[in-house]
């Protein structure tokens, strides 16, 4: 799923009668990660609850087994699947996974076409070129990415990308959470281009706004002002202007756009006084999930009226 929530596909899917979609997050290079855990966790949750009597089990990985062993001390039966050639001595399927199965099949390509169908990807020769006007589009969210990766910057950190050449990169860490930000909005991995007008607009916007951070701790402005602006112009103000009523604001999503993963108890604080409601115009509705951590999520009435 990506950042922005799920797409349009896994929505219509999750209204199907007898189907669960469960979702896991992508990363900025496109790829989700942690599978197998999932995988492996709902094999003994189910099992453990007795909420399946079988499991039909589409995998190759041996980091699966566990997950099959468990599941069957509580009487569920693994019916293991596999897409040819999935035999041992092709190395598809992990040999220590079909033993462990109870049963086991392998599907043909004929047994697949019968129901899917495949699309060969051009080669970049092939391909044709992007629209202008797509072009324009996507460099318009690229530009609105680094400027909110710049306003969750702290003043160090502008002073450090201001600092930078054109031809310097930018720090790991920094760079990461860049790209990850761009990728969540494009639900994509950026190809090379997009990526060099990125990170040069946001050296663009670093030189610019640094000055304006050496004001803003002339002023005294703190890791929570930052945080209540970051939070009011790039959550709050979009939620308001699409008429939405409510918004629901996960703790670990602002860290983890502004680089503040190990300071979440800041970015609780920041969302949970009065000072951003009153910033931001809203009233705080609910407030679920631990009291400081990731997890810890807000939920505002963007009306601003409070809630008795």
């Amino acid at each position: 799923m990506p950042r922005t929530g799920p797409t349009a596909k896994q929505q219509s899917l999750a209204y199907s009668d007898d189907v669960k979609v469960r979702l896991g997050a992508i990363t900025y290079t496109g790829r989700q990660k942690g599978v197998d855990s999932l995988i492996v966790t709902d094999l003994i949750e189910l099992a453990r609850n007795h909420a399946i009597a079988d499991a039909l089990l589409l995998s190759g990985d041996e980091d699966i087994r566990i997950g099959v062993q468990i599941a069957q001390t509580y009487g569920v039966r693994v019916h293991l699947l596999g897409v040819q050639p999935a035999a041992d001595n092709q190395r598809n399927q992990s040999r220590l996974l079909r033993q462990e199965s109870d049963t086991s099949e392998e599907w043909n390509r004929s047994d697949i076409e019968a129901f899917l169908t495949t699309q060969v990807r051009p080669s970049s020769t092939e391909a044709d070129p992007p629209v202008a006007e797509e072009s324009v589009v996507v460099a318009g969210q690229l530009d609105q990415v680094a400027g909110d990766f710049i306003r969750a910057r702290s003043p160090a950190e502008l002073a450090l990308l201001s600092a930078l050449g054109e031809r310097d990169a930018i720090p790991d860490e920094l760079d990461r959470v860049l790209l990850r930000n761009a990728a969540d909005i494009l639900a994509r991995y950026l190809d090379p281009s997009e990526r060099v007008h990125l990170r040069r607009e946001a050296k663009r916007l670093a030189a610019r706004g640094h000055q304006q951070a050496r004001q803003s701790i002339a002023t005294g402005e703190t890791e929570a002002d930052r945080i209540r602006q970051f939070v009011t112009e790039t959550i709050v103000e979009p939620a308001r202007r699409e008429g939405r009523a409510t918004i629901s604001i996960r703790v670990g999503d602002v860290a983890r756009s502004m680089g503040l993963q190990r300071n979440t108890p800041n970015v609780v604080s920041a969302l949970g006084g009065r000072k951003f409601t009153e910033l931001a115009r809203v009233a705080l509705a609910s407030r679920t999930g631990p009291s400081q951590g990731p997890n810890t999520e807000f939920t505002f009435d963007l009306g601003g009226s409070s809630r008795s």
